[in-house]
Protein backbone atom coordinates (compact mmCIF):
# COMPACT_ATOMS: atom_id res chain seq x y z
CA UNK A 1 0.00 0.00 0.00
CA UNK A 2 1.17 3.16 -0.97
CA UNK A 3 2.09 5.22 2.27
CA UNK A 4 0.65 9.24 2.81
CA UNK A 5 2.36 11.65 3.79
CA UNK A 6 -0.07 13.08 6.13
CA UNK A 7 1.49 15.75 8.44
CA UNK A 8 1.01 16.85 12.31
CA UNK A 9 0.23 20.51 13.55
CA UNK A 10 3.99 20.42 14.54
CA UNK A 11 5.17 19.65 11.06
CA UNK A 12 6.62 16.09 11.90
CA UNK A 13 5.25 13.12 10.43
CA UNK A 14 2.84 10.89 12.43
CA UNK A 15 3.71 7.45 14.50
CA UNK A 16 1.92 4.94 11.77
CA UNK A 17 1.77 1.57 10.77
CA UNK A 18 -0.50 1.04 7.81
CA UNK A 19 -1.79 -2.92 7.94
CA UNK A 20 -0.63 -4.39 4.80
CA UNK A 21 -2.70 -7.44 2.86
CA UNK A 22 -5.78 -8.69 1.26
CA UNK A 23 -8.29 -5.37 0.74
CA UNK A 24 -5.82 -2.97 1.87
CA UNK A 25 -6.36 -0.74 -1.19
CA UNK A 26 -9.68 -0.11 0.54
CA UNK A 27 -11.09 3.21 1.23
CA UNK A 28 -11.93 2.51 4.86
CA UNK A 29 -10.07 4.52 7.41
CA UNK A 30 -8.38 3.34 10.32
CA UNK A 31 -5.08 4.85 13.01
CA UNK A 32 -2.70 2.94 14.56
CA UNK A 33 -1.57 4.67 17.20
CA UNK A 34 1.34 4.32 19.88
CA UNK A 35 0.61 5.17 23.48
CA UNK A 36 1.30 8.38 24.42
CA UNK A 37 0.22 10.73 27.52
CA UNK A 38 0.33 13.73 24.80
CA UNK A 39 -2.55 13.39 22.42
CA UNK A 40 -1.31 14.16 18.84
CA UNK A 41 -3.17 15.60 15.50
CA UNK A 42 -3.46 12.59 13.52
CA UNK A 43 -5.49 12.05 10.38
CA UNK A 44 -7.28 8.84 9.09
CA UNK A 45 -5.08 6.24 6.91
CA UNK A 46 -6.77 3.60 4.63
CA UNK A 47 -6.66 -0.20 5.38
CA UNK A 48 -8.92 -3.03 5.23
CA UNK A 49 -12.23 -2.65 5.07
CA UNK A 50 -12.53 -5.81 7.16
CA UNK A 51 -10.71 -4.58 10.04
CA UNK A 52 -12.99 -3.30 12.87
CA UNK A 53 -10.71 -2.44 15.55
CA UNK A 54 -7.27 -2.02 16.33
CA UNK A 55 -5.44 -3.64 19.37
CA UNK A 56 -4.87 -0.46 21.01
CA UNK A 57 -9.14 -0.57 21.43
CA UNK A 58 -10.15 2.18 19.14
CA UNK A 59 -13.59 2.47 17.53
CA UNK A 60 -13.94 2.31 13.77
CA UNK A 61 -17.24 4.50 12.77
CA UNK A 62 -19.65 3.72 10.40
CA UNK A 63 -18.19 6.04 7.66
CA UNK A 64 -14.96 4.10 7.98
CA UNK A 65 -13.09 7.15 10.05
CA UNK A 66 -11.47 5.81 13.32
CA UNK A 67 -10.92 8.23 16.44
CA UNK A 68 -8.89 6.88 18.94
CA UNK A 69 -8.83 8.35 22.09
CA UNK A 70 -8.09 12.59 21.75
CA UNK A 71 -6.41 11.86 18.94
CA UNK A 72 -8.19 14.36 15.79
CA UNK A 73 -7.23 15.68 12.56
CA UNK A 74 -7.16 19.58 11.50
CA UNK A 75 -11.04 20.16 10.57
CA UNK A 76 -10.48 20.68 6.83
CA UNK A 77 -8.65 17.67 6.71
CA UNK A 78 -10.50 15.74 8.83
CA UNK A 79 -14.07 16.52 6.99
CA UNK A 80 -12.13 15.66 3.77
CA UNK A 81 -11.31 12.28 5.27
CA UNK A 82 -14.90 11.89 6.31
CA UNK A 83 -16.50 12.37 2.77
CA UNK A 84 -14.09 10.67 0.47
CA UNK A 85 -14.65 7.70 3.26
CA UNK A 86 -18.59 7.86 3.03
CA UNK A 87 -18.95 8.50 -0.62
CA UNK A 88 -16.11 6.02 -2.10
CA UNK A 89 -16.88 2.71 -3.10
CA UNK A 90 -20.79 0.97 -3.30
CA UNK A 91 -20.83 -0.22 0.54
CA UNK A 92 -20.17 2.72 2.14
CA UNK A 93 -22.28 5.98 2.84
CA UNK A 94 -24.69 4.26 5.02
CA UNK A 95 -25.84 8.04 5.95
CA UNK A 96 -26.98 8.43 3.32
CA UNK A 97 -29.94 6.55 3.66
CA UNK A 98 -30.25 7.90 7.21
CA UNK A 99 -30.57 10.90 6.20
CA UNK A 100 -33.03 11.14 2.78
CA UNK A 101 -34.27 7.16 3.66
CA UNK A 102 -33.58 4.27 1.83
CA UNK A 103 -37.08 4.81 -0.38
CA UNK A 104 -36.36 8.33 -1.23
CA UNK A 105 -32.62 7.52 -2.01
CA UNK A 106 -33.67 4.58 -3.88
CA UNK A 107 -35.32 6.71 -6.52
CA UNK A 108 -31.73 8.23 -7.35
CA UNK A 109 -29.38 5.02 -7.06
CA UNK A 110 -31.99 3.41 -9.86
CA UNK A 111 -31.65 7.32 -11.95
CA UNK A 112 -28.21 6.66 -11.58
CA UNK A 113 -27.74 2.55 -12.69
CA UNK A 114 -27.08 1.77 -9.10
CA UNK A 115 -23.68 4.26 -8.62
CA UNK A 116 -23.82 6.10 -5.28
CA UNK A 117 -21.62 8.89 -6.13
CA UNK A 118 -23.71 9.25 -8.82
CA UNK A 119 -27.39 9.00 -7.33
CA UNK A 120 -25.38 11.04 -4.20
CA UNK A 121 -24.44 13.97 -7.37
CA UNK A 122 -27.97 13.73 -9.00
CA UNK A 123 -29.77 14.24 -5.49
CA UNK A 124 -27.69 17.65 -5.14
CA UNK A 125 -28.31 18.08 -8.68
CA UNK A 126 -31.98 18.00 -8.05
CA UNK A 127 -31.98 20.62 -4.96
CA UNK A 128 -30.20 23.04 -7.17
CA UNK A 129 -32.83 23.13 -9.99
CA UNK A 130 -35.47 22.96 -7.53
CA UNK A 131 -34.41 26.27 -5.82
CA UNK A 132 -33.80 27.56 -9.48
CA UNK A 133 -37.80 26.74 -10.65
CA UNK A 134 -38.86 27.81 -7.14
CA UNK A 135 -37.65 31.17 -7.39
CA UNK A 136 -39.18 31.82 -11.05
CA UNK A 137 -42.05 30.37 -10.11
CA UNK A 138 -42.03 32.81 -7.30
CA UNK A 139 -41.94 35.81 -9.18
CA UNK A 140 -44.94 34.60 -11.67
CA UNK A 141 -46.76 33.97 -8.20
CA UNK A 142 -46.58 37.27 -6.68
CA UNK A 143 -47.45 39.01 -10.43
CA UNK A 144 -50.82 37.02 -10.53
CA UNK A 145 -51.78 37.24 -7.28
CA UNK A 146 -51.04 41.38 -7.27
CA UNK A 147 -53.09 40.97 -10.79
CA UNK A 148 -56.05 39.42 -9.31
CA UNK A 149 -56.17 41.54 -6.55
CA UNK A 150 -55.85 45.13 -8.14
CA UNK A 151 -58.28 44.25 -10.58
CA UNK A 152 -60.85 42.65 -7.65
CA UNK A 153 -60.12 45.87 -5.98
CA UNK A 154 -61.30 48.12 -8.55
CA UNK A 155 -64.45 46.16 -9.85
CA UNK A 156 -65.34 44.72 -6.54
CA UNK A 157 -68.57 46.71 -5.11
CA UNK A 158 -68.32 44.34 -1.85
CA UNK A 159 -68.30 45.84 2.19
CA UNK A 160 -65.27 44.66 2.64
CA UNK A 161 -61.68 43.28 1.16
CA UNK A 162 -62.63 40.30 -1.37
CA UNK A 163 -61.45 38.12 0.53
CA UNK A 164 -62.73 38.93 3.55
CA UNK A 165 -66.21 39.84 2.59
CA UNK A 166 -68.72 36.74 2.63
CA UNK A 167 -70.46 37.33 -0.28
CA UNK A 168 -67.11 37.33 -2.63
CA UNK A 169 -67.34 35.05 -5.61
CA UNK A 170 -64.42 33.03 -4.00
CA UNK A 171 -65.88 32.67 -0.71
CA UNK A 172 -69.75 32.86 -0.96
CA UNK A 173 -71.40 28.92 -1.80
CA UNK A 174 -70.84 28.09 -4.98
CA UNK A 175 -72.72 24.60 -5.59
CA UNK A 176 -72.66 22.42 -8.58
CA UNK A 177 -73.46 18.69 -8.94
CA UNK A 178 -70.55 16.22 -9.08
CA UNK A 179 -70.80 12.47 -9.41
CA UNK A 180 -74.69 12.77 -8.11
CA UNK A 181 -74.24 15.33 -5.11
CA UNK A 182 -74.35 18.62 -4.94
CA UNK A 183 -71.68 20.16 -3.44
CA UNK A 184 -70.01 23.70 -2.81
CA UNK A 185 -67.04 24.35 -4.60
CA UNK A 186 -65.64 26.98 -2.19
CA UNK A 187 -65.66 24.94 0.70
CA UNK A 188 -61.91 24.67 0.30
CA UNK A 189 -61.40 27.93 -0.85
CA UNK A 190 -63.40 29.78 2.63
CA UNK A 191 -61.62 27.31 4.78
CA UNK A 192 -57.64 28.37 3.09
CA UNK A 193 -58.36 32.04 3.46
CA UNK A 194 -59.67 31.37 6.81
CA UNK A 195 -56.52 29.60 8.18
CA UNK A 196 -54.47 32.44 5.99
CA UNK A 197 -56.40 35.24 8.54
CA UNK A 198 -55.70 33.55 11.60
CA UNK A 199 -51.71 33.37 10.68
CA UNK A 200 -52.00 36.97 10.00
CA UNK A 201 -53.91 38.11 12.99
CA UNK A 202 -57.29 36.97 12.90
CA UNK A 203 -59.59 39.90 12.63
CA UNK A 204 -56.57 42.65 12.63
CA UNK A 205 -55.45 41.15 9.65
CA UNK A 206 -54.78 43.22 6.77
CA UNK A 207 -55.65 41.95 3.30
CA UNK A 208 -52.12 42.36 1.50
CA UNK A 209 -50.99 39.68 4.64
CA UNK A 210 -53.61 37.06 3.62
CA UNK A 211 -52.87 37.58 0.26
CA UNK A 212 -49.51 36.45 0.61
CA UNK A 213 -50.59 33.63 3.07
CA UNK A 214 -52.33 32.10 0.17
CA UNK A 215 -50.74 29.13 -1.79
CA UNK A 216 -50.34 29.34 -5.35
CA UNK A 217 -53.29 26.35 -5.51
CA UNK A 218 -55.65 29.16 -4.22
CA UNK A 219 -54.61 31.46 -7.17
CA UNK A 220 -55.10 28.69 -9.64
CA UNK A 221 -58.29 27.21 -8.29
CA UNK A 222 -59.88 31.38 -8.83
CA UNK A 223 -59.35 30.23 -13.19
CA UNK A 224 -60.96 26.86 -13.09
CA UNK A 225 -63.85 26.22 -14.83
CA UNK A 226 -66.83 26.18 -11.76
CA UNK A 227 -65.38 29.69 -11.70
CA UNK A 228 -65.68 30.91 -14.90
CA UNK A 229 -68.96 32.92 -14.58
CA UNK A 230 -69.20 34.29 -11.28
CA UNK A 231 -65.29 35.16 -11.21
CA UNK A 232 -63.62 35.02 -14.66
CA UNK A 233 -66.08 37.14 -16.70
CA UNK A 234 -66.46 39.69 -14.38
CA UNK A 235 -63.02 40.15 -13.29
CA UNK A 236 -60.10 38.11 -13.35
CA UNK A 237 -60.10 38.85 -17.61
CA UNK A 238 -58.99 42.06 -17.27
CA UNK A 239 -55.57 41.22 -15.57
CA UNK A 240 -54.96 39.63 -19.11
CA UNK A 241 -54.56 40.79 -22.25
CA UNK A 242 -57.70 40.52 -24.44
CA UNK A 243 -58.88 37.62 -25.65
CA UNK A 244 -56.80 35.87 -23.46
CA UNK A 245 -58.32 32.38 -22.54
CA UNK A 246 -59.32 31.07 -19.62
CA UNK A 247 -58.66 27.53 -20.07
CA UNK A 248 -54.74 28.30 -21.41
CA UNK A 249 -54.47 30.49 -17.96
CA UNK A 250 -55.79 27.43 -16.28
CA UNK A 251 -53.81 25.11 -17.77
CA UNK A 252 -50.87 26.94 -17.41
CA UNK A 253 -51.19 27.57 -13.43
CA UNK A 254 -51.76 23.79 -13.36
CA UNK A 255 -48.51 22.69 -14.96
CA UNK A 256 -46.58 25.74 -12.67
CA UNK A 257 -48.23 24.53 -9.34
CA UNK A 258 -47.90 20.86 -10.04
CA UNK A 259 -43.81 21.32 -10.53
CA UNK A 260 -43.76 23.68 -7.54
CA UNK A 261 -45.08 21.20 -5.11
CA UNK A 262 -42.82 18.46 -6.38
CA UNK A 263 -39.92 21.07 -5.46
CA UNK A 264 -41.18 22.61 -2.50
CA UNK A 265 -41.47 18.66 -1.05
CA UNK A 266 -37.83 18.14 -2.09
CA UNK A 267 -39.39 15.23 -4.72
CA UNK A 268 -36.93 14.30 -7.84
CA UNK A 269 -37.96 16.71 -10.68
CA UNK A 270 -37.01 13.72 -13.26
CA UNK A 271 -38.12 11.70 -15.62
CA UNK A 272 -40.25 14.36 -17.44
CA UNK A 273 -43.61 13.65 -16.83
CA UNK A 274 -46.79 15.56 -18.91
CA UNK A 275 -47.87 18.04 -17.05
CA UNK A 276 -44.70 17.91 -14.28
CA UNK A 277 -42.05 18.74 -16.56
CA UNK A 278 -39.73 21.20 -15.40
CA UNK A 279 -39.46 22.35 -19.06
CA UNK A 280 -43.05 22.81 -19.25
CA UNK A 281 -43.27 24.73 -16.50
CA UNK A 282 -40.20 27.06 -17.14
CA UNK A 283 -42.15 27.39 -20.73
CA UNK A 284 -45.41 28.50 -19.03
CA UNK A 285 -43.71 30.86 -15.82
CA UNK A 286 -42.33 33.09 -19.33
CA UNK A 287 -45.68 33.15 -21.34
CA UNK A 288 -47.66 34.14 -17.59
CA UNK A 289 -44.74 36.63 -17.61
CA UNK A 290 -45.05 37.95 -20.54
CA UNK A 291 -48.72 38.07 -20.36
CA UNK A 292 -48.73 40.41 -16.94
CA UNK A 293 -45.67 41.90 -17.26
CA UNK A 294 -43.25 41.41 -20.15
CA UNK A 295 -40.46 43.60 -18.79
CA UNK A 296 -40.67 40.74 -15.67
CA UNK A 297 -40.65 38.29 -18.68
CA UNK A 298 -37.40 39.28 -19.89
CA UNK A 299 -36.10 39.72 -16.49
CA UNK A 300 -36.50 36.17 -15.97
CA UNK A 301 -35.18 35.19 -19.14
CA UNK A 302 -31.54 37.11 -18.32
CA UNK A 303 -31.38 36.25 -14.57
CA UNK A 304 -32.99 32.33 -14.87
CA UNK A 305 -30.76 29.60 -13.63
CA UNK A 306 -33.09 27.07 -14.78
CA UNK A 307 -31.60 26.34 -18.18
CA UNK A 308 -28.23 26.12 -17.09
CA UNK A 309 -28.99 23.39 -14.27
CA UNK A 310 -31.26 21.75 -16.90
CA UNK A 311 -28.45 21.53 -18.66
CA UNK A 312 -25.88 20.35 -15.86
CA UNK A 313 -27.49 17.06 -15.19
CA UNK A 314 -24.81 14.55 -13.98
CA UNK A 315 -24.63 11.86 -16.31
CA UNK A 316 -25.59 14.08 -19.37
Amino acid sequence: MARQNWVQPNGRPPEWAPEDGAGATSSHSILKVQRNPRPRALCALPVPASLEKTPGGALVLASGLQLAGALTCPPTQRRRAVAQSALTGGEHGEWIEAWLSEPRFARYLVESGGDRHGAFETYEWNARLAAAVMRDIAHVEVAVRNAFDRVMRERWEGAQHWLLDPTSPVLAPLWRTRRGKRVDLNTRNRANVAEAVRRCGGRSAQPDHVIAGLSFGFWRHCTDAAHEKTLWVPYLHIAWPKKTNRVTIERALTTINSVRNRASHHEPLFPPQPGRDVHAAHHEVLRLADLLIPELAEHLRRTSAVPAALKGRPGQ
